[in-house]
């Protein structure tokens, strides 16, 4: 029995687009809002962005996955 190849796209490049985004988003924020607040809550926004970036990539990745596995 012959089981037919199917080409999957190659998009693994899409889930970093979200961290590399969170990373501009997190640069942006903390020039803009530099004068407001201490060292401290800089450091808070940037860990919070960096952590959404990532969290968002990941459920990229899944929604990829699982839209593969439905067209299967």
């Amino acid at each position: 029995m012959q089981v037919e190849r199917v080409e999957q796209s190659r998009r693994r490049w899409l889930p970093a687009a979200g961290i590399v985004a969170s990373l501009g988003l997190g640069i942006w924020v903390g020039w803009t809002f530099a004068n407001v607040g201490g060292f401290v809550e800089q450091i808070a926004l940037w860990v919070g962005v960096l952590m959404a970036g990532f969290g968002g990539g990941r459920l990229f990745r899944r929604s990829l996955q699982s839209r593969r596995n439905r067209q299967r």
